[in-house]
């Protein structure tokens, strides 16, 4: 069991080809665009199983009807060589509805970092 996932983390950590990312906030598409990329994979299928979900979660994601979730965006982070906190915290920022909550996520990578 340990070898499976040593060999799933190794997968994940391999170094992928990475561009600058815009200096503002990604939407979750472009989050997922960039990991695409940076991955060099072209379909959303190749992602899902890459991110071993659902093809079906893949597309609730891009709709926007369910949230990244923190494993998920850890791993676009890793994908994107970029630390995970940053990614968390801007999709955070995104979804909260209470605008002190959200001042709280677009700060944290400042005060954190």
């Amino acid at each position: 069991m340990a070898n499976l996932t040593k060999r799933k983390e190794m997968r994940l950590t391999r170094q992928f080809q990475t561009e600058p990312l815009p200096d503002r906030d990604m939407t979750p598409n472009e989050y997922l665009n960039a990991t695409k990329k940076a991955m060099q994979i072209e379909s959303d299928y190749e992602l899902a199983k890459r991110f071993e979900i659902t093809t079906g979660m893949m597309s609730k994601l891009r709709q926007g009807t369910r949230p990244i979730s923190t494993i998920m965006a850890t791993k676009i982070a890793i994908a994107l060589n970029i630390d995970p906190m940053t990614v968390i915290a801007d999709l955070e920022a995104q979804r909260e509805k209470n605008p002190k909550k959200a001042d709280f996520w677009r700060s944290f990578p400042l005060r954190a970092g």
